[in-house]
C-alpha cells in the first residue's frame, strides 16, 4: 500500500471514529470523471451536496455541472482541481459533509440554502434562496460580516456560522397575547413589512400567541437616522402625498433614500384646532364587502359626516352585490379593487394573478363606469410578479399607514377608535375591515374626531397625482 493511500485510510477511519461515517470506506469508491453514470455518481452528487457544492439536480450523470461542482469543492481544499475524483477527493468530501463545509463563492447546495435563508430572515440578503453561492450571496454574508465585527472576507467558515446562528436565535420573538406586529415592530425599531417579509407572512395583521418570529436586523444603519423636517408651529402643515417607487405607492411621509432601508420615520401629528374648515386631508379606507348588513351603515355614517372614502372590493363580492356596488359609488366614493375571490395573490402564478385582476376591474368598470387605478393585495402580500401583473391591467399598488386589520382582534368601538385616531396624519391612508361590526360602531367617533381635529376625507386619487 502506497504512502497516500495509507495516509487516506488512516484519516477515513478517524472520520468514521469521531462522527458518522457518511459514504462508507473511502478506499472501496471508483474514481470517477466525466462521462461516468449509475448510482456511484448518484452518491457522489449527495455528498457534493451536503458539503455545500451541490450540482443541481442528483441524477447520477458525471456532466458539466457535476465536473464543475467537483472542481469548486477541489480548490477549497487544496486539492488539484482536475474534475477528477479519486481517492483523495473522496477522504475530504466524507470531511467536509461529516464535519460541516466551509463555504465560498461557487459553492452549491442545501448547506448554501441554509445560510441564505438565515441571511434573508435577518435581512443582509434580498434573493434568491437558491442554494447558489454567487456574488448577491457573497455580498449579503460580507454585510453581515461586518456587522457582525468578523472579517468581511465572505467565507463561510466556523466563526461566520456561530455569530449567524447566535444573531437569529437572539431575534427570535414569541408571540403573546395581545402582541400586534406595530408594538412588537417599534420594538425591535424596524417596519411591519420588513417583519412580513422575513417571516412570509402572509397576512401581517393576524399574529398567534406562540407564534415564533425572526425580527430581521437593520442592515444599513445610516438610514434609520433619517427623519422629515419638523414642521414649523406657526404654520399650516401641508398635505403630504403619498409617494410612488416602482409601481408601489406608499402612504408614508418618507424620504426616498429611507425607502427599502427598513427606516422608521416619525410623521408629526398637527395640532387639533377648535372650529373651521377642514385644513388637512387623509384618505380613509375599507377593505372587504361589500355585504348587506354593514356597508349601508357605513355609508349612512359618511354621508352624515360630508365626508367619503375608498372602498376596496373582491370581485366575487363586487358580482354578488352590484346594487351596492353602485350605491358606494354613487354617494362619491372610490370603488378600487382587491383579488377576485380573496385568495392571496402570492400564492398565484402570474397568469392567476393577472386573470383574477382584469376580471375584477372589468366588473367595476360596469357597475361604475370608471376603470379602478388601484388595488389592495389580500393580507397585503404581494411580489414582484404581482405588480407586474397589475401594471398590465393599469392598476398601481396602494397599501395603507395604520397596522391595517387592528380591528380583525378588537371588539371594543372606543379601542378601536383610539387605535385608528393614533394613526391620523395629513396625508395618511388609513385602513379599515368593512365586514367587522366594530368598524361601523367605532366610525361615528373617528369621523367626528377627524373633523374636530382639521381633517377632510378624500378618496385615494385625491391623495396619489
Amino acid at each position: 500500500m502506497s504512502a497516500k493511500r495509507r495516509v487516506a485510510l488512516f484519516v477515513m477511519v478517524g472520520i468514521c471514529l469521531l462522527g458518522p461515517c457518511r459514504i462508507g470506506a473511502a478506499l472501496a469508491n471508483p474514481l470517477l470523471q466525466s462521462g461516468a453514470r449509475g448510482e456511484e455518481v448518484a452518491a457522489l452528487q449527495g455528498e457534493l451536496a451536503a458539503a455545500g457544492y451541490g450540482p443541481g439536480a442528483t441524477d447520477g450523470i458525471f456532466g458539466q455541472d457535476t465536473r464543475s461542482a467537483v472542481e469548486a469543492f477541489q480548490r477549497s481544499r487544496g486539492l488539484i482541481a482536475d474534475g477528477v475524483v479519486g481517492t483523495a477527493t473522496w477522504v475530504d468530501l466524507a470531511s467536509a459533509a461529516g464535519a460541516g463545509a466551509v463555504l465560498r463563492e461557487g459553492a452549491r447546495g442545501t448547506a448554501v440554502m441554509s445560510m441564505q435563508e438565515r441571511l434573508y430572515r435577518l435581512g443582509f440578503l434580498s434573493g434568491p434562496v437558491d442554494g447558489v453561492f454567487g456574488p448577491a450571496t457573497s455580498g449579503g454574508l460580507q454585510a453581515f460580516q461586518r456587522w457582525a465585527g468578523l472579517v468581511a472576507d465572505g467565507v463561510f467558515g466556523p466563526a461566520t456560522k456561530a455569530a449567524l446562528g447566535t444573531e437569529v436565535a437572539s431575534r427570535s420573538y414569541m408571540v403573546r397575547p395581545g402582541d400586534n406586529l406595530a408594538a412588537i415592530a417599534a420594538r425591535f425599531g424596524v417596519t411591519v413589512g420588513s417583519i412580513s417579509q422575513a417571516d412570509g407572512l402572509t397576512d401581517p395583521n393576524l399574529l398567534r400567541a406562540g407564534e415564533m418570529l425572526t425580527i430581521p436586523v437593520i442592515a444599513t444603519p445610516a438610514a434609520a437616522s433619517v427623519t422629515p423636517p419638523p414642521a414649523a408651529e406657526s404654520s399650516t402643515p401641508a398635505s403630504a402625498s403619498p409617494q410612488v417607487f416602482g409601481g408601489v405607492v406608499l402612504g408614508k411621509l418618507i424620504p426616498p433614500e429611507a425607502i427599502g432601508t427598513g427606516a422608521t420615520v416619525s410623521v408629526p401629528k398637527p395640532k387639533p384646532q377648535k372650529s373651521g374648515p377642514a385644513r388637512w386631508k387623509l384618505a380613509l379606507t375599507f377593505d372587504g364587502g361589500p355585504d348587506l348588513k354593514w356597508t349601508p351603515r357605513i355609508l349612512a355614517e359618511l354621508k352624515h359626516e360630508r365626508m367619503v372614502a375608498t372602498f376596496f372590493l373582491s370581485g366575487q363580492d363586487v358580482a354578488a352585490h352590484p346594487a351596492m356596488v353602485k350605491e358606494i359609488a354613487a354617494a362619491g366614493n372610490l370603488v378600487e379593487v382587491r383579488s377576485y375571490n380573496r385568495e392571496s395573490l402570492c400564492r398565484l402564478s402570474a397568469v392567476q394573478v393577472g386573470a383574477q385582476l382584469a376580471r375584477t376591474v372589468e366588473l367595476v368598470r360596469k357597475l361604475t363606469g370608471r376603470i379602478p387605478r388601484f388595488f389592495r393585495p389580500p393580507g397585503g402580500c404581494f411580489n414582484a410578479a404581482v405588480i407586474k401583473e397589475a401594471g398590465r391591467v393599469g392598476l398601481s399598488l396602494l397599501l395603507w399607514n395604520n397596522v391595517g386589520g387592528q380591528d380583525l382582534a378588537i371588539t371594543d368601538p372606543g379601542l378601536l377608535a383610539r387605535r385608528v385616531l393614533g394613526f391620523a396624519r395629513p396625508g395618511m391612508v388609513l385602513m379599515l375591515n368593512v365586514t367587522k361590526p366594530v368598524v361601523a360602531e367605532a366610525l361615528p367617533a373617528i369621523l367626528k374626531t377627524l373633523v374636530a381635529d382639521g381633517y377632510g376625507l378624500v378618496t385615494v386619487d385625491g391623495m396619489v397625482r
